[in-house]
């Protein structure tokens, strides 16, 4: 994401376009109960966070997760 993010803003320098502007967002918890720590995409300017679950268990232990950990993050700025 960090090359991603990289070429976002490398975009904006070209057209004159404030990369804050942009909302970035990533999936920090893949159906395939893969976690990412939210932090480093903090700092790469990332401020929605999308975390997946499935059914038929639908365990939203990963959701709770990642509220506790939002409530939590002195770091934490939602844009809205």
């Amino acid at each position: 994401m960090k090359h991603k993010s990289a070429v976002l803003d490398d975009w904006c320098a070209q057209v004159g376009r404030d990369p804050a502007e942009i909302q970035r967002s990533t999936t920090i918890n893949r159906m395939t109960g893969e976690a990412t720590d939210p932090r480093a995409y903090l700092e790469l300017g990332f401020t929605d966070f999308v975390v997946s679950i499935q059914g038929p268990d639908w365990d939203l232990e990963p959701l709770r997760r990642a509220l506790a950990w939002r409530a939590g993050s002195a770091v934490y700025r939602p844009c809205r």
